[in-house]
Formats: C-alpha cells, structure tokens, sequence
C-alpha cells in the first residue's frame, strides 16, 4: 500500500515538472534589450605644427607651418594656437631643437627675429659673424638672402709703378662657400617679402659666417681692395679656393703684349707681387 501511494507520488511530481517544463518552452522570448551607447566627447585644440621634419637652426616659413587638431591631453604647455597672429609671429623665426613631422611648436623650440641671443643662435658653435660693406652690384641687387652661400672674391691694384714695376689689377677668391647669416638687418629669409619686393631693398652691408681665422682673411682682404660676392648653387657648400688669381692681362687683350718704339714688351708676373716689362 505504502509502495502505491510513494509511485502515485512520484508520478504526480513528474506531470507537474512536464507541465511545467512545456508553459517554459511554449512561452515567447523575452524582447532583447537595447543597449545605450554613451557618446564620448573629446575636446581638441587647433595647434600650429610642422608640416615635415626640421633641425635646429632652420628658419620657419608659412609654407612649414600646418593646423592639427590634438586632443587637451596631449597639448605640451606653451604650444601655439593656429591664429593669425602666431603664424605671423613664427614668420623667419629660428629653431632651436629638432622637430619631427607633425610635432607641434611650443614657445621653447624658437626664437623669433629680435629675441635676444637670435643673431648667436644663428652661427654655428665656434663661428663668427663679420659683415662687409655691399653695393648693389657687389651685393647681388637686393637678391641675396640669409642662408645663401657666397664666394668671396677681392679685388686689389698689384706693383705701384715704381723701379720698372708696373700696376695691375688682379682677383682672387679669398673665402669659398660662405654662409650669408642676415642681410641688412634682416636675418631671416626674405622677411616674407617676394623676389621682386626683395630686389628693391636697398642692403649696404652682408654678415657672413666665418671661422676666427676666416675673419682675419676677410678683414685683411677689405682694407686690401674691393669685396665682390658671388652666390653659389644650391646643393651644398663649393670649395673654389684653388681657383687661381685673375690678372688683367687676361682680360684684356691690349695689355698682354704691346709694341713700343718697335718693340715688343711682354709683361713678366711673379707671383701676386708685381709685373715688370721685358723687352725684345
């Protein structure tokens, strides 16, 4: 009996967990839920940065200078907004750390046309800066600009006409591959100005870069004779130096050889230190 009524149990409790299990099966799916996606807002600047890599010691120009929007996080303190004023600012303005392509520009990597120390900044450790005196032929009318190198070619009277010695001109370069550090009183390139504008200004002195011994060459050379600058190509600095003094007889034809009375007179050069006329 007692084994009848555990069994009728048994079965009850089965029906109940079919019943059961079925309305589980049977019912619908629960709707899915939709998840909200929070937006994340991230607050930029627009910063001044360099277009391509740069080095300590070049000049900034508008065609450098490029606006990157750059997270707050990411902004270095002193960076500069791209504003009319700031890109002005940085106009010829000078290096004075590396600067890979993209990096933004912060008042610490430069110093602007003016800033104390700029002209020092300029030269190279252990050069100097000298200037001499330019005309507008001498100077190259107005086009040559900082960062130009030049030749530096003087030209002086040799023999003073004394004791059968006789006077002539020659030219020599004295100084090759010279870099041009400020034109005027502008050291930086063109100033923003065109070639055009740049043609018109009236520059009367050009300082160079030289080494202490380059500066005693050029002061020597100045007191000497006349200063002539010759720009070079672009492609790196030309040692023209061996390039061997220039006389004028070379120059002119009439002054090679003359005939006086019926005689012929050659002019005998030694050297840079004078002429006498030997006749046939």
């Amino acid at each position: 009996m007692v084994t009848r009524i555990a069994m009728l149990f048994i079965g009850v409790i089965g029906l109940i967990g079919l019943f059961a299990l079925g309305k589980v099966m049977m019912s619908p799916a629960p709707a899915p839920q939709k998840v909200v996606q929070q937006e994340v807002v991230v607050h930029t600047k627009k910063l001044l940065t360099v277009r391509n890599a740069m080095h300590a010691g070049d000049f900034l120009r508008e065609s450098d200078l490029v606006a990157s929007s750059i997270p707050d996080n990411y902004v270095l303190p002193g960076s500069l907004e791209d504003t009319p004023a700031n890109r002005q600012a940085l106009e010829g303005a000078l290096l004075r750390v590396d600067l890979p392509a993209g990096s933004g520009i912060v008042e610490q990597s430069f110093l602007r046309v003016g800033d104390h120390g700029f002209l020092a900044a300029v030269l190279k450790p252990g050069m100097r800066a000298l200037s001499v005196a330019v005309g507008p032929a001498s100077g190259v009318s107005g086009l040559i600009e900082p960062g130009d190198r030049v030749d530096v070619v003087m030209t002086e009277r040799v023999g003073d006409g004394a004791g059968g010695n006789v006077s002539h001109l020659v030219s020599k370069i004295v100084l090759s591959g010279i870099r041009i550090v400020a034109v005027g009183g502008s050291l930086s390139p063109r100033g923003g100005k065109n070639i055009a504008e740049q043609a018109g200004v009236d520059v009367r002195t050009v300082t160079l870069e030289v080494t202490p011994e380059q500066s005693g060459i050029l002061g020597t050379a100045q007191q000497l004779g006349q200063i002539v600058l010759t720009v070079q190509s672009l492609g790196g600095s030309h040692d023209d130096l061996a390039t061997p003094p220039v006389w004028e007889y070379s120059v002119s034809a009439s002054d090679s050889q003359q005939l006086k009375d019926g005689v012929k007179v050659v002019h005998v050069y030694n050297g840079i230190s004078g002429a006498q006329d030997v006749r046939f």
